[in-house]
């Protein structure tokens, strides 16, 4: 009696099979994943223009400032020749000086509300639009935004990842 030695898979047949198996995979979690991705851009969004406020006044040896309200935040130049001239900017790409955050459910919280973070011509982080009080340290001032109506009921918030900003650098990583 002769036995068939020719029964099983070939490779290519298993490599086909994992790789339905991957994507089928990778599209369920995918779905399944948590939607907080407005929160997240945003989020980053703000640590970029928190960077270009401080890269603006080491430019330009003017104080850039962003103030923060609870619909969104702002962009505000020192201008020290007129003492206490504020002028209000809207940032590249932006056609209002005013981020209004509140029409896409996102809020500034209540800790960060009025809170100015200021830039002066080294780029150290201040807390005053005139970029005269340098952060207190050793801690870093943390910022962030908040997602409303999250949930199935949508009374949850989410905070998105915090935004820390180094006192006596500025770093933000």
């Amino acid at each position: 009696m002769k036995l068939n030695t020719d029964s099983g898979f070939t490779i290519i047949e298993i490599v086909a099979v994992l790789l339905v198996i991957g994507v089928i995979t990778a599209f369920a979690i995918g779905r399944s994943a948590d939607h907080n991705t407005e929160l997240i851009v945003q989020t980053e969004i703000l640590k970029a223009r928190l960077r270009y406020a401080q890269s603006m006044s080491m430019k330009s040896n003017m104080v850039y400032s962003i103030q923060f309200d609870t619909n969104g935040y702002a962009l505000n130049k020192y201008d020290p020749s007129p003492p206490g001239s504020i002028e209000s900017l809207s940032f590249p790409g932006e056609e209002s000086n005013q981020v209004v955050l509140s029409g896409r459910d996102l809020e500034i919280p209540a800790g960060t509300v009025g809170t100015v973070v200021s830039f002066n011509s080294k780029g150290i982080p201040c807390t005053d639009s005139e970029g005269e009080t340098p952060l207190p340290g050793p801690d870093p001032l943390m910022v962030s935004i908040t997602r409303l109506n999250a949930g199935d009921d949508g009374s949850q918030t989410i905070s998105g990842p915090g935004i820390a900003i180094q006192p006596n650098t500025g770093f933000i990583p």
